[in-house]
C-alpha cells in the first residue's frame, strides 16, 4: 500500500491512543492511519479522494483489526447545506465573529 519513502509519518495522540498518520508526500492527503489499541493493532486505509466544491473528501475507509475487517463507503456529499458561520461559532463557544455572514 504505502512505501515509507513516499509518505510522511506523523505521530498523533487522539483520545489517549497514539497513532501514525501516513500522508502522501506529493498530495499531502492522508492515505492511512495505524494505531495500537487495547484491542490490538488497527490499520485504516482511506479510499479514493474526490473534489466536492473545491474540498477533497475520501470516498470511503477500510479497517483491519484483530477482530476482522470493516469498510464504509461515502456516496453523497453536501457542503454547507443550511449552515451559517455564526451557527458554528456559537456551537464552538466563540463570542466574536471573525467572518461576515
Amino acid at each position: 500500500m504505502c512505501s515509507s519513502d513516499l509518505v510522511y509519518v506523523v505521530s498523533v495522540t487522539q483520545n489517549g491512543i497514539e497513532q501514525d498518520m501516513l500522508i502522501d508526500q506529493e498530495t499531502l492527503l492522508i492515505l492511512a492511519q495505524r494505531a495500537s489499541t487495547p484491542m490490538g493493532d488497527v490499520m485504516t486505509v482511506m479510499g479514493e479522494y474526490v473534489d466536492v466544491d473545491g474540498l477533497l473528501f475520501t470516498t470511503g475507509q477500510s479497517a483491519e483489526t484483530p477482530q476482522g475487517s470493516q469498510s464504509v463507503t461515502f456516496n453523497k456529499f453536501e457542503i454547507n447545506k443550511g449552515l451559517k458561520p455564526a451557527t458554528l461559532a456559537s456551537k464552538a463557544g466563540v463570542t466574536k465573529r471573525a467572518m461576515p455572514e
